[in-house]
């Protein structure tokens, strides 16, 4: 899928998600397609309202997981996606770069 249109949402904001849940419905040029998670949790942020396009590889929503308070993670929504680069959740944990990068390894001197 390369551009699509939100037609639906089937969730809304505190709703509880379980895995394999419907979130909403999306047409491409070919469907109506329902948007499963994998996730369970709480909705807890609509980012793109029904008639959004061009929703392809952006968040969409975010879902409040394990412990996490649902209002306490819709009231942090913007910095979230800040943290996210506005596009998407980062797809892997990288080790965060360091300050200070290690020397380079010394290179001895050459002997006569």
């Amino acid at each position: 899928m390369e551009s699509g249109t939100i037609v639906k949402w089937h969730k809304k904001e505190g709703d509880g998600i379980a895995s394999g849940d419907v979130l909403c419905d999306v047409q491409t040029d070919k469907a109506v397609v329902g948007m499963e998670t994998d996730e369970e949790g709480v909705m807890a942020k609509i980012i793109k309202e029904a008639g959004s396009t061009n929703v392809v590889q952006e968040t969409i929503a975010i879902i409040a997981t394990g412990d996490e308070d649902w209002k306490e993670v819709a009231a942090n929504a913007d910095a979230l996606l800040a943290s996210w680069g506005g596009a998407a959740p980062p797809a892997a944990s990288a080790p965060p770069p360091t300050a200070n990068p290690p020397a380079a390894a010394a290179t001895p001197e050459p002997q006569p």
